[in-house]
């Protein structure tokens, strides 16, 4: 249970492993689609997705701010690959990051609350690129109005972050300054005031409400009210 002069950071979810250069012995070789394979490869870098420089970041941590190391804890339910757990060895933070094992999804979501922040990452741009994808993750994230710590570039996910009041956003490649963000924010957990913008998550991240606009989208479409469906009997 998070106090208030501890840290805790949680992720739910497969924590992948991609170091930096993995190309096609990481990321590529599991795309089947040759088009989308070419398309990821030359506008996205997965390397910041997985918890590489975030590692990096807490090994540098421990090393710039000693009296701290202590009472920052990561928490990772799920899958956390192989790669990942020899990095967690080699940088000799397993002290700091501690694999919770798999739980049902209710399950999840009361121990995501318990944390003090999310620990949120994406694939990052490259040649100029901004990142493209929204992940469902970012939605599930939302609903839990915790403050989310995010390894992202500027991009619309970003932005979103910034708008809903509950974004920490960090450059992913930045070891140093991810290291200093996380001193920051221990420091001055008790003056913390990440208020979600409770209005704007409901309008655009709520899955229900999502899917009643969707519906009456649908009723447009079909030139039809949005009410429940009716369906009549047809007897021979």
């Amino acid at each position: 249970m998070a106090s208030e002069n501890s840290l805790i950071i949680g992720y739910g979810g497969t924590l992948p492993y991609y170091p930096p250069k993995a190309g096609k012995n990481g990321f590529l070789k599991r795309l089947k689609d040759y088009t989308w394979s070419y398309f990821a490869d030359h506008h996205n870098d997965p390397v910041t997705k997985s918890p590489y420089y975030f590692f990096h970041a807490l090994q540098r941590f421990r090393e710039q701010y000693p009296d701290l190391a202590s009472v920052l804890e990561v928490k990772l339910w799920g899958n956390l690959q192989e790669g990942n757990r020899r990095l967690i060895e080699t940088l000799e933070i397993g002290d700091m990051v501690h694999h919770e094992g798999f739980v049902t999804k209710d399950q999840l979501i009361e121990a995501l609350k318990a944390c003090d922040v999310l620990l949120f990452t994406m694939a990052s741009g490259k040649n100029g690129n901004k990142p493209f994808a929204l992940t469902g993750k970012l939605f599930d994230y939302l609903q839990l109005g915790k403050p989310i710590f995010a390894l992202i570039q500027e991009s619309d996910c970003a932005d979103i972050l910034r708008r809903s009041g509950l974004g920490i956003i960090c450059d992913p490649y930045d070891v140093e300054k991810i290291a200093d963000r996380l001193a920051q924010l221990l420091r001055e957990k008790d003056q913390w005031q990440y208020t979600p913008d409770t209005a704007f998550i409901h309008e655009h991240f709520n899955f229900e409400n999502l899917s009643g606009q969707l519906a009456a989208l649908f009723d447009d479409v079909l030139d039809r009210q949005p009410q429940a469906a009716t369906h009549k009997n047809h007897s021979l």
